[in-house]
């Protein structure tokens, strides 16, 4: 009984000449390899500004620099990993790379990194993700926990566990929904502010205060608390093998879209706090 219920939740086990099957072509190991990266977007800019409204918006108008310079580090980021999937075509990303060039010690620092990384990410995106549901549905609240430990156990970790290709069948149309959600909704908000007669960007999100050492540290951790909109950057090239043929290039090019799409949601919704001048709750 118990094996059969095994078998339904988490499928059969994949014999190893099997795994060509497993293969993804790019369209698809997008929704499975980027979704962390892509989902952060939902947190990664109202950081910034739950950051700089600490001063009573004196600093708000740092939002648009925090804003670009992430994305910068998204670019440099991006090449780094790129170049990572083409140095290690047989996966394992920074551990490889580190195992290879400095040793196990440090290889194993990165993988532990890495773990850290995962495990945070999925933490703040099922947290905030449940956020959202609550706002929308009130009467959700005081049942955040159950909400997020059965989303937890009940769907990401058995999907997980059925694979890489059937987690991909189930995560590929979420994916493409969000994405194509806050595209909607970024341009959406860009028509209103090019046709509207608001000015482009409000007046009060171009307060800046002048700059001294509290302002830049507050800055600077602004623009910290921002880079959390990059987690997951570093998946592709952990799956390289993953791919269909040619495995390399198929994962460099989904990295460059992955973070195309990253970079350009990060700048839009930029656009929209600063013209709407969006205020943490």
């Amino acid at each position: 009984m118990i094996g059969h219920i095994h078998r339904f939740l988490i499928g059969r086990p994949l014999r190893s000449e099997e795994a060509a099957g497993e293969r993804l072509p790019k369209w698809k190991a997008l929704s499975i390899f980027s979704s962390d990266a892509l989902s952060s977007i939902g947190y990664g800019p109202e950081q910034i500004v739950v950051t700089l409204v600490y001063s009573g918006l004196l600093v708000y108008g740092y939002f648009g620099y925090a804003s670009l310079a992430v994305v910068a580090l998204l670019a440099i980021v991006t090449l780094s990993y790129a170049q990572v999937a083409r140095a290690n075509p047989g996966g394992g990303g920074s551990y490889s790379i580190a195992m290879q060039n400095l040793g196990e010690r440090w290889a194993l620092i990165a993988a532990a990194a890495l773990f850290a990384d995962y495990v945070l990410t999925v933490a703040v995106s099922i947290s905030s993700g449940t956020q959202a549901l609550v706002s929308a549905f009130p009467e959700l609240i005081g049942k955040e926990i159950t909400i997020d430990l059965v989303i937890l156990f009940g769907i990401l970790m058995l999907v997980n566990l059925r694979g890489i290709r059937e987690s991909s069948n189930v995560f590929v149309w979420p994916t493409y929904f969000f994405i194509g959600g806050i595209l909607l909704m970024i341009g959406t908000g860009v028509y209103h502010a090019l046709t509207g007669t608001a000015p482009l960007i409000a007046e009060q999100s171009l307060v800046r205060q002048q700059a001294d050492w509290a302002v830049v540290i507050l800055a600077l951790r602004a623009f910290a608390n921002g880079c959390s909109s990059m987690t997951g950057v570093e998946a592709i090239s952990n799956g390289v093998p993953m791919f269909h043929k040619p495995e390399v290039s198929n994962a460099i090019k989904t990295t460059y879209l992955m973070s195309s799409l990253l970079g350009i949601m990060i700048l839009g919704i930029s656009f929209l706090f600063m013209h709407y001048h969006l205020l943490p709750l």
